[in-house]
């Protein structure tokens, strides 16, 4: 009966350590949770930023008006008819 109470008691210190460390113990699925909510967060950052691609390369196939304000945006054009406001921080 000893015999069987100490295997018993031994298995059960087995189990505890298996569930505490090591793979696929409780630190290791806490571990992997927080690396999954902080990759959802990254797929939805880069979910955006696949949209605003996409609405773009649309803008830019259907009509010249994008590709024309992305053109003067980066070159500081300026139309005739345009009268252009520059704001100087007093610090620069």
């Amino acid at each position: 009966m000893k015999v069987l109470i100490a295997i018993l008691v031994f298995m059960l210190i087995g189990l505890q350590i298996r569930l505490w460390t090591g793979e696929n113990s409780l630190a290791h699925l806490s571990t992997l949770e927080t690396q999954i909510q902080e990759q959802k967060f990254i797929n939805t950052e880069l979910k955006a930023q696949t949209n605003q691609m996409r609405a773009l390369v649309h803008d830019l196939k259907t009509g010249d008006e994008a590709y024309e304000e992305m053109i003067r945006l980066k070159l500081g054009l300026i139309k005739e008819d345009e009268e252009i406001y520059l704001f100087v921080s007093p610090n620069d």
